[in-house]
């Protein structure tokens, strides 16, 4: 088989990191990274999405502990309320207060 543009620009048929055969009925897929064709065995594509889900929750991870620290700094300091009834308000403290700490 010769390199049209067709050929090249087609997933191929097997998983493009193991080779093995793709079946999208047992949860193979084929699709593009960028321009580029490929196409993962079940096997494959479920290993990446683990690994991708993996990462998303270690970002959120880190979040959730990098407000829980917020929060632990804010609720020590004497100027803060923690009795406002919406984030609004307390985002307008905090933020008036930052105010006062830049004059």
């Amino acid at each position: 088989m010769t390199d049209t543009p067709q050929n090249v620009l087609t997933p191929p048929d097997n998983c493009s990191i193991c080779s093995n055969d793709y079946d999208s009925d047992r949860g193979g897929v084929q699709g593009y990274f960028g321009i580029m064709p490929v196409t993962f065995c079940e096997w494959c594509y479920s290993s990446i999405m683990s690994m991708a889900e993996g990462e998303n929750m270690s970002k959120q991870i880190e979040l959730l502990k990098k407000a829980e620290d917020t929060l632990s700094f804010l609720v020590k300091q004497e100027w803060f309320d923690a009795e406002k009834s919406s984030a609004p308000e307390l985002i307008a403290e905090i933020t008036e207060h930052l105010k006062e700490e830049g004059e």
